[in-house]
């Protein structure tokens, strides 16, 4: 179950961070091919600020759950919780703000429930 706590964190840290950083390079959204359209129904003029945020907080949540993971810290239960949680809230707002549901953001919200109900298992786990 560690493993693939560190796995889905891992995975999850790693796509967010670089794609955050590809928003906030290219705010068009031209490089991830994301058309200014998907923002209409929103506050934002570009993707500056979504990727800001996708890569400083869903990506460096999930790869602070990583690294503790991976140097076997208690700590990593309650990073992942985090991670897991940050990725969940992510992806249901995304799905509110723009109005649209794809098959990506489904895999995104089933991983991050996946990453919560293992990171509350093992929590279970350490506690008894």
């Amino acid at each position: 179950m560690k493993t693939l706590l560190l796995v889905l964190c891992g995975f999850i840290g790693s796509t967010a961070l670089v794609s955050g950083i590809l928003l906030v390079m290219y705010p068009d959204g031209s490089l991830l091919q994301l058309p200014m359209a998907l923002l209409a129904n929103t506050h934002f003029t570009n993707y500056q600020v979504p990727g800001i945020i996708l890569a400083g907080v869903v990506g460096s949540t999930n790869l602070a759950a990583m690294l503790y993971g991976i140097h076997k810290s208690r700590q990593a239960i309650n990073w992942s919780l985090a991670g897991g949680t940050v990725l969940t809230c992510w992806i249901i707002i995304q799905m509110l703000l723009l109005r649209m549901i794809s098959w990506q953001q489904l895999v995104c919200l089933v991983i991050g429930l996946c990453i919560i109900l293992a990171a509350l298992q093992l929590k279970g786990k350490q506690l008894i």
